[in-house]
Formats: C-alpha cells, structure tokens, sequence
C-alpha cells in the first residue's frame, strides 16, 4: 500500500476531532469512506508521499468531492465527465460548499478513485478528472 496515513474527520457540537491510522490497509480505507454521512463525518484524507494526498468529502445522500494533489498547486477533481449543468451544496471539512454539480461523484467513483490513489499513489486513468 502506497499511503502513509488515513484521516477521517468527526464534528460534535461546533468542534470536531480527527482521527488517524497509520499505514491503513484498503478495509480501513473504505470503512472510512462508508462512515461519510456530510455530517458527523464530513471528509477522509489519504496521505502518501511529501504533499501528495487525495480527499474524499460530504457523503449527504451518496454525493461526494474528491480531489487530489501531488504538490499543493495543482488539483485534480473526479468528475462525471459531463459539463456542469447546476450548483449542489456539500457539507465537507466542516463548511458548506458550493460545486458545479459534474464535480460531484457517487460511492462507486469515489472508492474506487481512492483505492488506485492507495494502491499506487497515481490517479485512476479510467475515471475523467478536471485539472486546475
């Protein structure tokens, strides 16, 4: 497994607390991602190598963000490979956001966009990403 570490976010009250595993095997991963409600838990974080991550957010109703970065300058965001049509608010990292509605992915996307990013710290190729 490529990751160094998991972070899964838990809001009680106005705070929150993060918890992490080290060296997380891909059951851990994907109970993490599961566990998104866009409420109490709000956002996983997958930590591999330097500034490399991949975030997965919200979880309300199976929509999900997931971006990815290798170097904090460049994004890549998973998207539905379709052009925006609307805006969908998405409770992640304990704010609301607004996002173009082809930004956000359902369960299948997002698992399996983290498990390449765990396996081999590289995006999924078959998935469509919008750079920035």
């Amino acid at each position: 497994m490529y990751l160094g570490s998991l972070t899964i976010d838990c809001w009680q009250d106005a705070g929150s607390k993060t918890d992490v595993v080290s060296d997380p095997s891909w059951e851990d991963i994907e109970s993490a991602i599961r566990k998104l409600d866009g409420n109490v838990h709000t956002i996983v974080g997958l930590q591999g190598e330097g500034e490399a991550h991949l975030i997965v957010g919200g979880g309300s109703c199976g929509r999900y963000l997931v971006y990815a970065t290798f170097d904090n300058v460049h994004f890549s965001t998973l998207s539905t490979g379709q052009a925006a049509q609307s805006k969908v608010l998405l409770y992640v990292g304990g704010q609301v956001g607004d996002y173009a509605d082809n930004l956000i992915v359902d369960m299948a996307g997002a698992l399996s966009a983290a498990r390449i990013f765990a396996e081999s710290g590289e995006l999924d190729s078959a998935l469509p990403w919008h750079v920035k």
